[in-house]
């Protein structure tokens, strides 16, 4: 029960970070989770530069794990 529990806290926390995100962050990132797509393919669709969809996944990432620090 305890391990059900940490982890529907787990992802409403993740979920919170996440739309904490600027938004150009935050689309790079959900492409990459939950659309499985890899840097080159999002800079690609969204016409941005391959480092700056690479530096934008980086820092959300950082985001969503320093949230989800306090959780474990």
């Amino acid at each position: 029960r305890r391990t059900r529990s940490m982890a529907k806290d787990m992802g409403e926390r993740a979920n919170e970070q996440i739309e904490r995100l600027r938004e150009k962050c935050r689309n790079v990132y959900e492409r990459n989770i939950y659309g499985g797509m890899k840097v080159a393919e999002i800079a690609e669709k969204l016409q941005i530069n391959y480092r700056y969809a690479e530096k934008q996944l980086g820092m959300a990432r950082k985001i969503v794990r320093k949230g989800l620090r306090n959780v474990v």
